[in-house]
């Protein structure tokens, strides 16, 4: 389905995060503070009768919250963006290259198709690793990404057409992510 996704995030060590994420069926906020996840879902305060659930992957008794510790390592690996650059220069094959105006900017747009065999050799998130392995399982071998960066080199978007897998209507899609604010507190 459609949603939008958006927030704030502080990169480096550790990654702080606040994030509204919406679909049809409502919104949710996820924060990310100190390396423990907490989520607002809607109708969870009835079943809980608390308004957050909280994921501390510190807690070893907790299965859930340490599948949230791998997610967190996985937001660390691959949400900050000079990490995404890298994975792109190591698996991807530069296709286009263009200047052009975005958002008031100028920007320099790459167009940048990705090797799935590349990206899984060079990915050390190991949960990013195992889903691309699946992906080319089930016939994936390349997909376009495009970036466009500002003249500090700073990425102000990024857009990834994933084709679908199952060759079932709309299960494919195209991801955007709008980066602004850099430097922000």
């Amino acid at each position: 389905g459609v949603g939008t996704t958006t927030g704030s995030i502080k990169f480096g060590d550790p990654v702080a995060e606040h994030m509204t994420v919406s679909t049809a069926a409502g919104s949710e906020q996820v924060l990310l503070v100190d390396n423990v996840f907490y989520m607002q879902i809607p109708g969870m305060q009835e079943l809980t009768n608390k308004p957050w659930i909280k994921f501390d992957p510190s807690n070893t008794s907790d299965p859930t919250s340490q599948l949230f510790g791998a997610l967190i390592n996985s937001i660390k690996e691959n949400a900050d963006p000079s990490q995404m650059i890298k994975n792109l220069e190591a698996g991807g094959t530069l296709t286009g290259t263009d200047t052009e105006q975005l958002n008031g900017q100028s920007t320099t747009h790459y167009k940048i198709t990705v090797d799935v065999d590349k990206m899984i050799a060079n990915q050390t998130d190991p949960t990013m690793k195992q889903m691309l392995g699946l992906a080319e399982q089930q016939g994936l071998h390349n997909y376009p990404v495009e970036v466009w960066l500002d003249s500090h080199g700073l990425p102000l978007q990024t857009t990834i057409n994933m084709p679908s897998l199952s060759g079932a209507p709309g299960s494919g899609g195209v991801s955007t992510v709008t980066y602004t604010n850099w430097g922000a507190p």
